[in-house]
């Protein structure tokens, strides 16, 4: 069992594409992948959002786009994913991107910022990755002053992702 979200296999996703697997251990990757992401179902809130520990009850936004990340991966190597924890995934996610705003915390402002900045980021990634993207989310944060080089990396590759590659490469 997955402890921590941490340790999320994401990169089992594509073991294949390192090593050549025997059908035994493809097997067993297979089995893996799908148990991890019979864990991942436990994990979800009512509201939609994932949280970082099983059992949990605070929603962890980053664990949520990841794990939104993952399950998009996994379907599009062809496992199974449940479409109502899909959709709600989908509307925390909107929700979410929809309501965001610039941190005004002052004290350790910068760190604060730069990961509230990432999170939304990784959020809109997440959300264009699986074919809703939130555009006007996306232009509020690119109009955003202060954006950490990896939020602006990660709102680029987002941008590119759904096919406004001149405003990607701006």
């Amino acid at each position: 069992p997955i402890e921590s979200i941490v340790t999320l296999p994401v990169t089992l996703l594509f073991l294949d594409k390192f090593k050549n697997l025997t059908k035994e251990e493809q097997a067993d990757l297979d089995k893996n992948i799908r148990n991890i992401i019979a864990q991942l179902y436990g994990r979800q809130t009512p509201s939609g959002g994932f949280t970082y520990w099983e059992g949990g009850t605070d929603v962890n936004n980053w664990v949520t786009s990841y794990v939104g990340h993952f399950f998009t991966l996994a379907r599009e190597k062809g496992y199974e994913i449940n479409q109502n924890v899909l959709n709600k995934w989908i509307k925390y996610q909107r929700i979410k991107a929809q309501n965001w705003r610039t941190t005004t915390n002052t004290t350790n402002r910068r760190y604060t910022y730069n990961q509230s900045d990432l999170e939304q980021a990784y959020c809109l990634y997440t959300l264009a990755l699986i074919g809703s993207a939130e555009l006007g989310a996306m232009n509020r944060l690119k109009e955003s002053n202060n954006l950490s080089l990896q939020t602006k990396w990660r709102l680029a590759a987002t941008y590119a992702l759904i096919g406004k590659q001149k405003t990607a490469n701006e």
